[in-house]
């Protein structure tokens, strides 16, 4: 409770997007622009290792997925559990390719200085760390329950015949799991973290501009206050509709 309280509170004393932005950084995706010419290499060279290892995962599925063919009930199967990855994949290739217009939409709501509450900095990092840790402990328990029955979690291609022993049988399953987790899992929840946190800014600002507008009182002896404030409210709008 300590622990939890402790984080709960850097997170409120931080910038709305902080933890989002941490966690972005961690997983590959959001390198920053203080950092040097070979630092800024060094995480590329990171980004795109993460990047291979993800394609790997798909297309060791995906070669695993094929030969399973001829049976209709197994093919189904593994394809309903690589999907998930497949569109986490797409996702991350959407956002890496649509980074630099999101870095510049965060740079401008943190320079407008707007206000957000509390409460929802709080709940939005709470929401990224429960689907992280829950996801985790239900892919290992997956993976626990496939090497307890002796099978693959997923069908996937490997250099070697994973069913020959239950070692051969581990190796596959750390192999997917390294491919799978942070290139892949986490990578999409820290897209979904960030995602959140936009949407919440908004929420706030629309929640805002509408108190403004409900407040608003147009008084003839203060008609230059008045006009001003009128002005202000509607370049807001202005703003985050834009």
């Amino acid at each position: 409770m300590a622990l939890a309280r402790t984080i709960r509170a850097r997170i409120l004393e931080s910038d709305l997007f902080d933890f989002n932005l941490k966690y972005l950084t961690y997983v590959g995706l959001w390198p920053k622009d203080s950092w040097s010419q070979e630092k800024l290499q060094l995480y590329r060279v990171y980004e795109v290792f993460l990047f291979i290892l993800s394609l790997a995962f798909i297309v060791v599925t995906g070669i695993g997925t094929y030969e399973q063919r001829d049976d209709i009930t197994m093919l189904m199967t593994n394809l309903d559990k690589t999907l998930v990855a497949y569109n986490f994949v797409s996702k991350i290739i959407l956002f890496t390719v649509k980074r630099e217009h999101l870095n510049k939409l965060i740079r401008e709501i943190k320079l407008s200085e707007d206000k957000v509450n509390i409460e929802r900095k709080s709940l939005m990092a709470i929401h990224v760390v429960i689907i992280t840790g829950l996801s985790t402990l239900v892919v290992c328990a997956f993976s626990l329950l496939s090497q307890y029955k002796r099978e693959m979690t997923v069908e996937a291609w490997m250099p070697f015949d994973p069913m020959k022993t239950r070692m051969n049988l581990l190796l596959a399953a750390q192999l997917l799991a390294v491919c799978f987790l942070v290139p892949v899992l986490y990578r999409a929840f820290a897209i979904q973290g960030i995602v959140c946190g936009i949407i919440m800014y908004f929420c706030d600002q629309l929640i805002e501009l509408q108190q403004r507008l409900r407040d608003f009182d147009y008084i003839k002896e203060r008609d230059r206050e008045a006009r001003e404030e009128f002005k202000d409210i509607v370049k807001k709008h202005i703003r985050i509709m834009r």
